[in-house]
């Protein structure tokens, strides 16, 4: 387990490494890929692998890396994560009675809020 200061790097570094190991890039290639600061993906990225190399398990995760990055290179079509987060990025939330009327518009009828 990582301890508390690193556990919220790990994520993130997980997902560069993957961006890394598949695209042959640098760590601040892949940072800038999923829209991190590059200066704070190579930090977050050396102290992830610090600690990897410091519990001996650095091996082991990179085995595992490429791994999984041959399996997503055998399922062909991927999802760009980045381009999803940035077109979401201002994504307004609708109120019920004005997604009631707006499905009206089309001819959808909502039974009750949460239902189908």
């Amino acid at each position: 387990m990582l301890p508390d200061v690193l556990s919220r790097y790990a994520r993130r570094a997980c997902s560069m490494s993957l961006v890394k190991a598949a695209d042959h890039c640098t760590w601040e290639e892949a940072a800038s890929a999923l829209d991190i600061p590059p200066v704070s993906g190579r930090a977050m990225a050396n102290k992830v692998v610090s600690l990897l190399n410091a519990l001996g398990t650095a091996d082991r995760f990179d085995a595992t890396l490429r791994d999984i990055v041959a399996r997503v290179a055998r399922r062909g079509s991927l999802v760009d994560y980045g381009m999803r987060r940035r077109a979401l990025a201002g994504f307004t939330v609708i109120e019920w009675e004005e997604w009631r009327e707006m499905c009206r518009g089309v001819g959808v009828h909502l039974a009750f809020r949460g239902g189908r």
